[in-house]
């Protein structure tokens, strides 16, 4: 918040600028389940930019190098992980595959730099 102060004729005249901007990353981002199959992942919303989050995605990768979209369960799109809660669900994954997650943030002017990432090993079959 930016706030000005100044003085007309005797009166001191005090206005607030409350700007909007992207949100900040999510933080926190963790793990919370796993199986061979499936992968349970949460956050905790960064700073909202003065403006709502309207939704996160979550975008996945095998290397930590290359991120693509992936779609999660009751994801709102159909070819990615867009949800409007802090955690998603992966399944359909393969066993024994080492998976790598990032989020981000949206509000009304803007996506959000990428979360810190976490990985993950799906379990062996059967295990």
């Amino acid at each position: 918040m930016i706030v000005h102060k100044f003085v007309v004729e005797e009166c001191l005249i005090i206005y607030y600028i409350n700007s909007t901007v992207k949100p900040k990353a999510p933080l926190n981002v963790s793990v919370d389940s796993k199986s061979s199959r499936e992968v349970n992942i949460s956050w905790i919303a960064g700073f909202d930019g003065n403006s709502a989050i309207q939704d996160y995605t979550v975008k996945r990768s095998l290397d930590n190098v290359t991120f693509v979209d992936a779609v999660c369960q009751g994801s709102l799109s159909n070819s990615s992980c867009v949800v409007s809660s802090t955690s998603a669900s992966f399944r359909n994954l393969l066993p024994w595959t080492t998976y790598y997650f990032k989020v981000f943030a949206r509000n009304i002017v803007g996506i959000s730099h990428g979360s810190p990432v976490v990985h993950t090993t799906t379990d062996e079959e059967g295990a």
